[in-house]
């Protein structure tokens, strides 16, 4: 049993503009259905949740029904964080198997690959984690509060993280449990959750793609649109 989070109730603080980056349009359609589209031919899809703004249910729903009639979708709204919204997301499964697993992806990445999403669900046939990364080809640096540089990690060792993440749901529900119980959490992703209170848990790294980039700057939707022409 598979189903798909997507998150699309992020404020888009980092963006800016009047409307949140995930309904900007991009080729045509919104952000959001571009990964929307893709990800509900997943194999062995079960269903998706959509993850919204409050106010927003209704348009979701209705772009649900347009881009993929095929599959059973549920319209909640997120919360102030990214992990709030995750709950949300969670929540809205409660009646599923313990036995599921579930793929979590950034509505702010639509260039996700449908080959992409499949590895990452192979994956979990062996690890109950699984997320896509890829090498940097740029050289990284730590810094402290002042700025100074604390460390500079070798290069051939970083991997940057992308989604969608898969979990098996029992592991991913356990760890937002306990996150909840404690002080807010304000991971930056689901990974991050579970490693903090699963530090043993079985992780498959799999080969992320470069062009599954994240939309967080104005300019990034320019080159989302040069992505998508290369590959039409």
């Amino acid at each position: 049993m598979n189903w798909i989070i997507l998150l699309a109730a992020g404020e888009s603080r980092r963006f800016g503009g009047k409307a949140p980056k995930q309904f900007l349009n991009l080729k045509d359609q919104e952000v959001f259905t571009h990964s929307l589209t893709t990800l509900s031919e997943c194999q062995s899809l079960d269903g998706m949740v959509l993850v919204v703004p409050a106010g927003q249910q209704e348009h979701a729903k209705l772009l649900a029904k347009q881009y993929v009639p095929h599959v059973a979708v549920r319209v909640v709204v997120g919360g102030a964080t990214r992990t709030a919204s995750t709950s949300s997301g969670l929540d809205a499964l409660e009646d599923i198997s313990s036995k599921a697993n579930v793929l979590i992806h950034d509505s702010a990445r639509p260039l996700v690959s449908l080959q992409l999403a499949n590895r990452v669900l192979e994956a979990l046939d062996h690890f109950e984690m699984a997320i896509p990364v890829v090498e940097s080809c740029d050289t990284m640096i730590m810094v402290d509060a002042q700025g100074t540089i604390e460390r500079m990690p070798p290069r051939d060792r970083l991997r940057a993280v992308q989604t969608p993440q898969g979990f098996h749901i029992s592991i991913l529900r356990h760890a937002y449990e306990m996150a909840n119980a404690m002080a807010p959490c304000h991971a930056t992703d689901d990974a991050s959750v579970v490693t903090r209170f699963y530090p043993n848990v079985k992780v498959g790294l799999v080969e992320g793609e470069t062009w599954n980039l994240k939309i967080t700057y104005p300019q990034d939707v320019a080159v989302a649109e040069a992505i998508l022409r290369y590959y039409n």
